[in-house]
């Protein structure tokens, strides 16, 4: 009865929180009067880090992560370590539905919801002939998760979906849209194609407002004989001030560059482009070459990075015209996948790097930067422990990075199937929602 179901929700919480050895409470008489986290009515504040280091830079994260007897996976705190080594327990941090026992599982891009407090993203699973998308909610204070739209895993792993409309396939990006939908950008299952889907927030329904290669809708075409339609790709999407969208086109014929969608999908039109082609070029500045992706508008201008070489750029949309902000010279210099502007610390976080974690921070004032993995230094005294935790892992590659609403945090979609926190102040870093 009620006694039985206590002591099952004991033990739950010990294996939660896990165990400690001698060695630990030695740690832990060390820590007495000098703790490395700020709440001394945390849950783990019992499991404070003895490192001096810690302890001159405590974390206001509930567990100390940093420390690797709370990382450890037998006798460690669940959210101190890798994601998917908790996954593979069967475990998870919040509730709703999990991306964590769900075949070849990932989130992707998203946005911060300020009002709400939660961020929401793009996720998908299964295989590549029949992957699954979806909205979801992720709660900053909770790491509970809601669907808003789009196909998810039930109890016992039954295929459910919440709105009705066509279905997502594979889910890249979502952003606010300027009229209060959300527009979720996607590849459905010609791998050639691209489509746009506004989502209703509170349904969840959908409805296709733009699809590459298709005549229902307005296409970017070559003024050759054939007229052929210009080729989008999926690695870049935006939201652009007047409620249209930003996609990115990469074709060695017809040209490389940023195109702007029409609200309604009816009309698409060049705005930053290199082409031989004078009809689909526009504006001056830095060679685009490979892809143009990881689009970010930040005070009416686009930021998005190069892949050939590693540059990233600022666009003016009224005249196309390019700025190099700065040049990776090097693999992991910059990332190139995301751009996230810190107004805090005056910085942008550029992200993402297939078979890394390359999180680095660049200053445009000083244009010195540093790498997530190292400490600032004395530019960047506001980071002054390089990161640990679950943020260490190495298989961050294309997932999302956002800044947190309120907190001196960076939000990663990380190890494919977790949203992690890493505290700026402390460099320590943990699961919020697996």
């Amino acid at each position: 009865g009620t006694s039985h179901q206590q002591q099952k929700k004991k033990k739950k919480q010990q294996k939660k929180r896990g165990s400690r050895s001698e060695e630990e409470d030695g740690g832990k008489q060390m820590a007495a009067s000098a703790s490395s986290l700020k709440d001394p009515n945390s849950e783990y504040a019992d499991r404070s880090s003895p490192l001096k280091q810690h302890q001159e830079h405590p974390t206001a994260l509930p567990a100390d992560c940093r420390y690797f007897a709370n990382q450890a996976p037998a006798g460690g705190i669940l959210m101190c370590q890798r994601p998917q080594a908790v996954a593979k327990k069967g475990e998870h941090l919040g509730s709703g539905p999990s991306l964590a026992q769900v075949y070849n599982a990932h989130y992707s891009g998203g946005f911060v919801d300020v009002a709400a407090h939660r961020l929401i993203v793009a996720a998908y699973h299964g295989g590549s002939a029949e992957a699954r998308g979806a909205v979801v909610a992720v709660c900053l204070r909770t790491g509970d998760r809601t669907v808003i739209s789009g196909a998810y895993a039930g109890e016992g792993g039954k295929q459910l979906e919440r709105g009705a409309g066509p279905s997502f396939h594979h889910v890249i990006d979502v952003r606010a849209g300027t009229d209060g939908f959300l527009y979720a950008f996607s590849v459905p299952k010609e791998p050639t194609a691209q489509e746009i889907v506004r989502v209703c927030p509170e349904s969840g329904d959908r409805v296709l407002v733009w699809k590459s290669r298709d005549a229902r809708f307005g296409q970017l075409c070559a003024s050759d004989a054939k007229k052929t339609p210009v080729q989008t790709h999926s690695q870049g999407f935006a939201v652009a001030p007047d409620g249209g969208f930003y996609l990115g086109i990469a074709n060695p014929m017809t040209g490389r560059g940023l195109v702007h969608v029409s609200c309604d999908g009816s009309e698409v039109k060049p705005i930053s482009v290199n082409s031989n082609d004078a009809t689909l070029k526009r504006g001056e500045g830095p060679e685009i070459r490979g892809f143009l992706q990881g689009f970010t508008v930040h005070k009416d201008r686009v930021y998005a990075f190069t892949t050939q070489p590693k540059q990233f750029l600022e666009i003016d949309p009224s005249t196309g015209d390019r700025t190099l902000i700065v040049k990776g010279n090097a693999a992991g210099a910059i990332g190139e996948r995301w751009a996230v502007w810190d107004e805090d610390h005056k910085v942008w976080w550029t992200a993402g790097l297939l078979n890394s974690v390359t999180v680095v921070a660049f200053d445009p004032a000083t244009g010195k930067s540093f790498n997530a993995f190292k400490c600032g230094g004395p530019d960047f005294p506001w980071y002054p422990i390089a990161g640990h935790g679950p943020f260490q892992i190495n298989s961050l590659n294309y997932g999302g990075v956002w800044k947190h609403p309120t907190e001196d945090r960076l939000l990663l979609a990380h190890d494919s199937v977790a949203i992690v926190e890493l505290e700026l102040f402390s460099g320590n870093s943990r699961i919020l929602s697996l």
